[in-house]
């Protein structure tokens, strides 16, 4: 019907965002152990127990490899992660030490203090419906400021949402980019002890065209 009808148009950014509290921190701890093949029955077993060793959490694997070295033991070489609220982070680091023993090594390889995926996902949809209403509340603007009966009612035409999400730490301002759909944050952590900001901002940016058909 209005397939060649003659519009006017309307383009405009909006950027909207919220600050996110991390209250918990992912966990990375790397576990080398080496084992006579014949007691390499449960190594699952034996890693999960050495992790609930540093933190009784639900761990979960995120890699997990076996070989057998020179000396014909087999080496099996896996990583631990766990989401855990950041005040138990005390003295991991030697607890991690303390764990360790001939044929098994921990390594607290990695602290993430980003929100949690499931928190951004959850960020990003309210941030989405900001957007929807803000250009819905610049449709209605320009209907009340240019109310001409010869033409027609200004709405929303379309919305172009950035390729990401943007976050950024709000006390020192280091950024990264994160993608909206497919959240993979990058690694921020460091030592067992650093002091990291929790309080993150999370920012969604869209191009809203508004239209008007012309009567």
């Amino acid at each position: 019907m209005y397939e060649n009808a003659v519009q006017d148009t309307v383009t405009i950014d909006i950027a909207v965002e919220e600050a996110v509290v991390s209250d918990t921190v992912k966990v990375s701890v790397d576990v080398v152990l080496a084992t006579k093949a014949e007691d390499a029955t449960d190594v699952r077993g034996t890693i999960l127990a050495a992790l609930k060793g540093l933190l009784e959490v639900d761990w979960a694997f995120a890699r997990l490899d076996r070989s057998t070295n020179r000396s014909g033991l087999e080496e099996i070489e896996a990583t631990g992660t766990a989401r855990v609220p950041e005040n138990q982070l005390a003295g991991l680091a030697a607890k991690a030490k303390e764990g360790s023993r001939e044929g098994l090594q921990l390594n607290i390889s990695n602290l993430d203090y980003n929100p949690a995926r499931n928190v951004i996902d959850e960020t990003v949809n309210k941030l989405r419906k900001d957007i929807y209403t803000k250009a819905q509340a610049e449709a209605q603007t320009l209907n009340e400021i240019c109310p001409t009966a010869a033409e027609g009612t200004w709405r929303v035409g379309n919305i172009s949402f950035a390729a990401g999400a943007r976050m950024k730490a709000m006390n020192n301002m280091r950024s990264m980019q994160l993608e909206a759909v497919s959240y993979a944050a990058a690694p921020t952590g460091g030592a067992a002890g650093e002091s990291l900001d929790l309080t993150q901002k999370v920012g969604l940016n869209a191009s809203v065209t508004l239209i008007r058909l012309i009567k």
